[in-house]
């Protein structure tokens, strides 16, 4: 894009909104939303990706040590070296695995109507390598990776603050390395960045504002309810998406 697109602006603020108050949404959602709207893989990544870093540098700014470095570890050590492999996989030749995530996140959504399936889901967390190595599968060929980081995240039964912070520090993993690659790989989004660093202060100051206006107001209680509502909307879209 060689020009700023003011009608970005609509989606970006509200997919800005949801990363705000949940740790992840600017990709989750915007991925599919700019598709839709006519841009090709490489530009949303170019798009996007800046915007999900800004975002994500602020929330752990002030939320730093409520990451959960032991899970961080496990994901620079499985889950990113993934992402790197399957987005140049993604690049050259595009595949999704769109409703096989929207299953698991309607899943586990609906995982507390009943007690058998929250059972069978919560023994999943003990295979912490498969997750990690899936996330970063996933979210190399798809962008949507970070549905299953949220569904996983969920698991560990973090509090609202540990939660968002430990998914925006794997989210700043993910994004810097997949911008990265992306640079080395797509020399046409090199000049895309220009107008996306734009895009990523408008994201940010959506960042603060939800800050204090939603994610402040909520209790973890009231925060663990919402995450389930967005898992299920998630898989909703994810699924819609991939019909």
């Amino acid at each position: 894009m060689s020009t700023i697109e003011p009608l970005l602006f609509i989606p970006i603020i509200l997919v800005a909104i949801v990363q705000s108050v949940f740790g992840v949404g600017v990709l989750l959602f915007g991925t599919p939303i700019l598709i839709v709207m006519g841009y090709d893989y490489p530009t949303v990544l170019a798009t996007l990706l800046p915007i999900s870093i800004g975002i994500s540098l602020s929330q752990i700014v002030r939320d730093w040590r409520s990451v959960d470095l032991a899970f961080i570890r496990g994901i620079l050590l499985y889950t990113v070296p993934c992402v790197v492999v399957f987005l140049l996989v993604a690049l050259h030749a595009r595949q999704t695995f769109g409703l096989l995530i929207a299953g698991l996140l309607l899943l586990f959504a609906l995982r507390n109507q009943w007690a058998g399936l929250r059972n069978l889901l919560d023994r999943t967390a003990r295979f912490e390598r498969v997750w990690l190595v899936s996330i970063g599968v996933m979210h190399g060929l798809t962008n949507l990776g970070g549905s299953l980081l949220s569904m996983r995240v969920q698991q560990l039964n973090y509090g609202k603050n540990a939660a968002r912070a430990t998914i925006a520090t794997s989210y700043i993993m993910f994004a810097t390395f997949q911008l990265a690659t992306l640079m080395l790989t797509r020399p046409e989004a090199r000049g895309m960045l220009g107008n996306s660093l734009v895009y990523a202060v408008a994201g940010v100051a959506v960042y603060f504002v939800a800050n204090e206006l939603i994610f402040k107001k909520i209790s973890n209680q009231g925060y663990a309810r919402a995450f389930t509502g967005f898992l299920f909307c998630s898989g909703v879209l994810v699924a819609l998406k991939s019909i």
